[in-house]
Parts: C-alpha cells; structure tokens; sequence
C-alpha cells in the first residue's frame, strides 16, 4: 500500500469530483451530498483508507466508501422497523424492545 496522507489533501477539489461522480448515479442533490460527507469523513477518520496505488481515483473511493456507508445505515433502519423482528426479540427476551426516546434518555444519563 502507497503512503497517503489526507494532511496533504486539497478536500475541497476532492469533494467536487466526488460530487460530480454521485450525480451521475441519479440521485437528489441531498442524496449525492449526503453520501461524499459519508466517504470523506470515514476516509479522513481512517476507517475506510485510501490506497492510492489502488487503481481508483480518491474521488472514485469516496464515493464507493459513501455509497456503501448510506447504504448500510438505510439497511439497519429498515431492519430496525421490521415487525417480525421486533416480535422476535420480544419473544426471546420478554421485554419489549427500547424505544429511541428511552435509548437517549439513558445514553444522557
């Protein structure tokens, strides 16, 4: 793997190619923002890094890395809501499951 260094970046070029490349999957302009935020946030974070001997721009990783970030988050909230499922955590444990008012209130605690 290359050295890269997300220091020595121009981002703000960066987030535009990226942006470009988003608008072509036919998304909403929100859609398209919200996934180059994703990528860019967990490449600079490190947790998805960039390999610049990869073969793929870094606009073209980000993208990819905010695309399958969105992604993933839209599956958990839909498994989140899915009935069969909360039925079956209720069965399991004989507790209702918690709702996100009572998850805040106890992360605040």
């Amino acid at each position: 793997m290359a050295e890269f260094d997300p220091a020595a970046v121009e981002w703000g070029r960066v987030y535009v190619e990226a942006l470009a490349l988003t608008r072509t999957l036919k998304v909403s302009e929100a859609e398209a923002d919200e996934v180059v935020q994703l990528g860019v946030t967990l490449v600079i974070e490190g947790e998805k890094p960039f390999d610049p001997g990869g073969g793929a721009t870094l606009a073209d990783h980000v993208v990819q890395v905010g695309k399958a970030a969105r992604n993933k988050q839209r599956r958990v909230e839909r498994r989140r809501r899915d009935p069969e499922r909360l039925a079956k955590l209720e069965h399991y444990t004989d507790v209702p499951p918690a709702t996100p008012e009572q998850l805040t209130d106890a992360r605040e605690e």
